[in-house]
């Protein structure tokens, strides 16, 4: 009688001790698990922190090159009939002359006559493209219009004059034939080896790119 009591408390030890194995396990396990849940919170905070400054550092990069947004003071608009943009915007180097390149976004074959390209600098506008170099231009759908300086080894669709020059500190504003204000861009720095390349046409944002001048076929 006695031995069987003994082997019942016995049982009753390893059955505690089973249980208490358990909790432990269990206790264990979550506090694992907290500690591991913390210290990925602590990794992704500081990912977040990287990417946040690498943003801004990129903002930072880029912030001397921006569009500026229509308006009815300004008269910038955007004219379903004319809603050519500039694409890109370089200042040249020794290997590659300086351009300006502009973009049909619509189906349709747009019209440049009497369009220009204007100057801003030290807030005095001068004609940088006139209106008569745009004459009987056409601007095919979904396409590219090169414009560069004369006499320079860069075939493009037209030209302005040789003595002309993209400098920095400068905007230049896209007209229409009808003479209202459809797209503008402006910079700081020009720089020499990369070009300021539009993101694409549904934004209005800029970033730096390696130039690539296209012209229309």
């Amino acid at each position: 009688m006695a031995a069987f009591k003994n082997a019942k408390i016995f049982k009753t030890k390893v059955i505690l001790l089973i249980v208490c194995f358990l909790v432990l396990a269990f206790l264990i396990v979550n506090n694992f698990t907290s500690i591991k849940g913390a210290f990925l919170g602590i990794i992704n905070q500081k990912q977040t922190q990287i990417i946040i400054s690498k943003d801004n550092q990129e903002l930072k990069e880029f912030s001397n090159y921006t569009y500026e947004l229509p308006n009815k003071e300004n008269k910038t608009v955007k004219n379903n009939n004319f809603p050519i943009v500039i694409s890109e915007v370089f200042g040249g180097n020794q290997n590659l002359p300086p351009f300006i390149e502009i973009y049909n976004p619509s189906p349709f074959s747009i019209s440049l006559q009497g369009a220009s390209i204007k100057k801003i600098k030290n807030l005095k506008e001068t004609t940088f493209v006139s209106s008569k170099r745009f004459a009987n231009k056409i601007i095919q759908p979904y396409s590219y219009f090169l414009i560069t300086k004369e006499n320079s080894n860069l075939v493009a669709d037209i030209y302005w004059p040789k003595s002309y020059q993209l400098e920095n500190n400068c905007e230049l504003v896209l007209y229409s034939p009808e003479k209202v204000k459809t797209d503008a861009i402006n910079w700081g720095d020009l720089p020499q080896e990369k070009s300021i390349s539009r993101i694409n046409w549904q934004t209005n944002g800029f970033t730096l790119a390696l130039p690539t001048p296209q012209k229309s076929y």
